[in-house]
């Protein structure tokens, strides 16, 4: 996803996440989408406290014991990855720029300009490449939220039309991004695909650092919440596909583990997984970690009998 940064000399190439939306946010109430969809299965019960329905909306008279069956049955991935990229990636673009409706069924904006400016969120943030059949493959991208000041301007824009509302308002934004976080973490019970669910998770943790940083700068009220969640849970996972490549690129066991626990920050995580290493120069000498573990690295100790700085020559007084 190209919202996360990557080193000057990356050892991988930046993931792209594939478009795979079957259909267009409909720019309803971004928590009860599932319930419109009548997929209610898909949601773990903790988390139906953020989807209560108004009255009268539809999918209210949805069964209110529709079990989770998603770890009995699993949504197919195809259809699983289409829907969560429809709900949480356009529809949450959505509710930051003000284009759902709210609980009491009103918008920020009147609905034709929501209708239009939902539309063109197809146009900003998908992009069409030439792929080698000789047609086009179609990846989300996040340059226009980095690239220009438009996307954050209005999103600061549409949170003042809230008026006195407007920390009611903020509320409401986190609870749709812890939401998102939580059920991006506890609802996959199938195969899906890293790059969506990172594209997801890195247009997340943007939207909430972005929110942060205004609250900081006073642009925006604190509103009395922490806009601070796990977006990295499951990015470089123990025993996962971006470990095993670190670990033969050159990475220590503990190393890896280290930046599991000390960085939460997925962009950090994004960041230092594509980092050469076993290069020599700025990047260390190249050293065999096959006994390593993650509590501790056993190629870099040093015998402080044998050992003796490469630099030292006589006369030298470091």
């Amino acid at each position: 996803m190209d919202t996360l940064l990557v080193p000057p000399d990356p050892t991988l190439q930046r993931e792209r996440a594939r478009y795979v939306c079957k259909e267009q946010w409909d720019g309803g109430t971004f928590l009860t989408y599932a319930r419109r969809q009548g997929r209610m299965r898909t949601v773990p019960e903790r988390l139906r406290q953020y989807t209560v329905p108004r009255k009268n909306d539809p999918g209210s008279n949805l069964n209110e014991d529709d079990e989770f069956t998603e770890h009995i049955f699993p949504t197919p991935q195809p259809e699983q990855e289409a829907f969560l990229q429809t709900w949480l990636f356009f529809g949450l673009l959505a509710e930051f720029f003000g284009l759902n409706e709210n609980d009491a069924g009103g918008r920020l904006v009147d609905a034709k300009t929501a209708e239009t400016e939902i539309a063109a969120l197809y146009e900003d943030y998908v992009e069409e490449v030439d792929n080698r059949n000789g047609g086009v493959t179609k990846y989300l991208t996040g340059a226009r939220m980095l690239q220009a000041k438009d996307a954050p301007v209005l999103i600061v824009t549409r949170l003042r039309l809230a008026g006195p509302a407007i920390e009611q308002r903020i509320q409401y934004l986190h609870r749709c991004l812890s939401f998102s976080c939580f059920l991006l973490n506890a609802a996959i019970q199938t195969e899906f695909d890293p790059a969506i669910k990172t594209s997801i998770a890195a247009l997340g943790e943007l939207l909430s650092t972005g929110f942060a940083t205004a609250s900081t700068l006073k642009r925006v009220p604190s509103a009395r919440v922490s806009f601070s969640f796990a977006w990295a849970d499951r990015y470089l996972e123990e025993g996962g596909p971006l470990e095993r490549y670190m670990l033969t690129h050159g990475w220590c066991s503990s190393e890896v583990e280290k930046i599991r626990s000390v960085n939460q920050g997925l962009g950090t995580r994004h960041y230092l997984s594509h980092m050469a290493k076993g290069k020599g120069g700025l990047h260390g000498p190249q050293r065999d970690h096959s006994f390593c573990s993650k509590e501790g690295c056993v190629a870099f100790q040093i015998d402080a009998a044998t050992y003796r700085p490469s630099h030292v020559q006589q006369g030298c007084l470091g």
